[in-house]
């Protein structure tokens, strides 16, 4: 059977609800001698007799009963697909999905800060947040099951083919201690300060081999650095604040990722230039929602909502 006309399918169901052409023809502003052709064209093409004509008058046939029977329940099936999908995408379209690694400074400080702003700007917007091992993230936002996520530079490649990366943060890195260590009398210190003390530091973290090979030009190993001893390494940035806590070592961190922690102070390293930058990602030309769209065009802005809020903390400091 040839491709048959939806529009003389839906003349049909007219007729029928009408039971006369000349009342079709009006709701459907068609002419009846065009609305008697059309139904004409629809029997020949199914080869089963619709209408029987007597005069003015027309009967129903039983088989063209039963078609428009079958027609509405068709076409009401199709009314409430197209609806559901339209409700669906509407509810996704004021959605999107987040996801973050564990990472301490980035789970306790960014995302609530993200959060709260993207909510003051957009509140009618909904907002799926999850947080998975960083090497997650990534793979995550590359299948799809994630619209957007936040990883700290130091879990994944900004290269990496076929992700495109925002950074929101550039965060200086400085040296935590236990309140009643020796260099905790002072707020800054230098890098000569910090020689021959015990290191935590995540598995993720690539900074204290940077930090040494800067300095000293050469590394004698994963875990031990001439002058710096990394004795101990860890899953995240809360691991690490607790044993810092403790009197067990000395860590690099932000300040961000330590403010809640009475026990520990943040040093500044006068003499030390390293950083820790977030970053906002999502996949090259991803199908996104019109909410992950104003999420990432709501932190591309130079001095957006999150620089703010960090330069208000620190004036707070």
């Amino acid at each position: 059977m040839k491709e048959l006309n939806w529009q003389h399918l839906i003349y049909f169901i007219k007729v029928v609800e009408c039971e006369s052409l000349t009342k079709a023809a009006a709701q459907l502003y068609l002419s009846p001698s065009t609305l008697s052709k059309a139904i004409a064209k629809l029997e020949r093409k199914l080869r089963i007799p619709l209408i029987v004509k007597s005069g003015r008058d027309i009967q129903v046939t039983y088989a063209g009963r039963k078609l428009a029977q079958r027609l509405v329940q068709g076409m009401t099936y199709i009314s409430d697909s197209i609806k559901e999908i339209q409700e669906e995408l509407a509810q996704n379209t004021a959605s999107l999905s987040l996801a973050s690694s564990n990472l301490f400074s980035t789970t306790y400080f960014v995302i609530p800060e993200l959060l709260k702003a993207f909510k003051d700007h957009f509140p009618q917007s909904a907002i799926n947040y999850t947080e998975v091992l960083s090497q997650e993230v990534v793979m995550g936002v590359m299948d799809g099951s994630y619209d957007l996520a936040c990883l700290s530079g130091e879990e994944f490649d900004p290269a990496f083919p076929g992700l495109n990366s925002i950074r929101l943060l550039k965060e200086p890195l400085g040296i935590l201690v236990p309140k009643d260590h020796p260099l905790a009398y002072d707020d800054a210190i230098t890098f000569k300060q910090i020689q021959g003390e015990t290191f935590f530091r995540t598995y993720d973290s690539e900074h204290l081999r940077r930090l040494a090979m800067e300095k000293y030009g050469r590394s004698t190993g994963d875990i031990h650095y001439n002058d710096i001893h990394i004795r101990h390494k860890v899953m995240n940035d809360a691991s690490i604040i607790s044993l810092v806590q403790s009197g067990f070592g000395i860590s690099l961190t932000t300040k961000s990722a330590s403010r809640s922690y009475p026990q520990v102070k943040y040093l500044e390293v006068k003499d030390m230039e390293l950083y820790r930058e977030t970053y906002l990602i999502y996949k090259a030309k991803a199908q996104l929602s019109q909410a992950a769209q104003d999420f990432i065009q709501l932190f591309s802005q130079e001095k957006g909502p999150l620089f703010q809020s960090i330069n208000h903390e620190k004036s707070a400091d």
